[in-house]
């Protein structure tokens, strides 16, 4: 059955996934940054490091820790490459916060703790006005628990006169507030990050912890690991393990960072692996027999004459996957779970 209009939402969605998930990259390093050259009370302390919520003993993973008035005082920034359009799950993203409200150790102080801390949430302009309503409207309803400091903040990229035709990362505060009046006042004035600069700083930066979209992975893979590989446009076989190998060299880890690093992972590899397959631009060898899915052999179709960017040939193809898998809904499941879960695709 064709979905036109599904597919081109599909499109849409996947494509706008894929470049902010890249943006959001240069804006944690961007925010890295920023906080580096002010020097102020307040300071860039980690990216995506493990903390611990004390009630639960749940190990969370904040986007960015910042830590200012000499250590004493807190703030975890959680950054959104986008959010979902549906209620329900929606909902589920921000009841990550709830973790965050309670008391949580790991922090860069003698006894992992500070004395209070604040939260941020950074969210992409176009979901902002949204996500601002509804957290207003579930924490009324008791649906959403936040008993710290919220400040909700929106990202977005430009190209303005005003900032020299240069395309820039701006920073605005939306709604709420920190515990950290110097913070407050920068988000007020807007915090704004050059990217040509962060692109050439951080040239080879291409992941943070978060899990990517796969058609970026893909796109990493294609463009930068599988020349390394085989230098001739050709077909030629590999392995997950020398995949990665030369992933680990390509993709250096972020320095400065609390030791802290963000890198390629071995999943993500496998499941891009498992969708070049899908989309037959790789196969599994037949009567490769391997201890492990490391030493799996792929023929690797890089000879494929792609008629296209190939990022939308593996959104494009991708997409329509997920449209015929999502066509295959179980008999018990409701028509409104159904439809959400289309919309979910989309």
């Amino acid at each position: 059955m064709s979905h036109p209009g599904l597919l081109e939402k599909c499109k849409r969605r996947r494509r706008l996934e894929v470049d902010r998930y890249y943006q959001t990259v240069l804006l944690t390093l961007g925010l890295k940054d920023f906080f580096d050259n002010e020097k102020s009370t307040c300071r860039f302390v980690s990216a995506e490091p493990t903390f611990t919520e004390t009630a639960s003993q749940k190990e969370v993973f904040p986007d960015v820790v910042l830590e200012h008035d000499n250590d004493t005082q807190g703030i975890i920034c959680e950054i959104k490459t986008s959010l979902p359009e549906v209620d329900f799950f929606l909902l589920e993203k921000l009841k990550q916060l709830e973790l965050f409200s309670g008391q949580i150790e790991g922090w860069e102080t003698s006894n992992r703790k500070v004395n209070d801390h604040s939260l941020i949430l950074l969210c992409h302009a176009l979901d902002s006005d949204r996500v601002v309503e509804k957290i207003n409207q579930w924490v009324k309803e008791g649906k959403l628990k936040i008993t710290k400091k919220l400040c909700i903040a929106e990202w977005s990229t430009i190209e303005s006169l005003k900032f020299d035709q240069r395309d820039v990362i701006l920073i605005r505060h939306k709604s709420g507030e920190t515990n950290c009046e110097w913070l407050n006042t920068k988000l007020h004035l807007n915090i704004k990050l050059g990217l040509e600069e962060l692109i050439t700083k951080y040239e080879k930066c291409r992941f943070t912890r978060k899990e990517p979209p796969l058609e970026y992975t893909m796109n990493q893979l294609w463009s930068c690991i599988f020349p390394a590989i085989k230098e001739e446009t050709e077909d030629f076989t590999s392995n997950i393990g020398e995949i990665l190998r030369i992933a680990y060299d390509y993709f250096i880890p972020w320095s400065g960072i609390r030791g802290e690093y963000s890198q390629v992972r071995k999943r993500w590899i496998t499941k891009a692996m498992n969708s070049f397959c899908e989309i037959d631009l790789a196969e599994v060898q037949s009567g490769q027999e391997s201890a492990s899915k490391t030493d799996e052999e792929y023929k690797i179709y890089y000879g494929k004459r792609i008629q296209k960017d190939v990022s939308d040939y593996f959104v494009e193809g991708l997409c329509q996957k997920r449209i015929e898998e999502a066509g295959k809904l179980p008999t018990e499941e409701t028509l409104e779970e159904a439809q959400r879960r289309l919309a979910e695709f989309g």
